[in-house]
């Protein structure tokens, strides 16, 4: 129920790689945003799977990280 609510609040559990090749995510979402509609994205997907589910949903462990090709590609720190 969680997977189908992230997906319905922008968030993907696959990501293109450099060689054009869709890859799943392990244990991961992917969602294109800015921090603060992340975590409120990643919020209403908790929500909606309680309500859902009618119980509640708990999310251990989460983190919002940047990730863009400056960051990643870089050789320089």
């Amino acid at each position: 129920m969680f997977l189908k609510q992230s997906v319905a609040h922008g968030w993907q559990a696959w990501v293109l790689g450099s060689n054009n090749l869709w890859y799943r995510l392990p244990y991961t979402l992917q969602h294109v945003c800015r921090y603060s509609s992340g975590r409120a994205s990643l919020e209403a997907t908790r929500a909606a799977t309680e309500r859902e589910m009618q119980s509640p949903a708990t999310i251990n462990k989460w983190i919002i990280a940047q990730y863009d090709s400056e960051r990643f590609s870089s050789d320089e720190w």
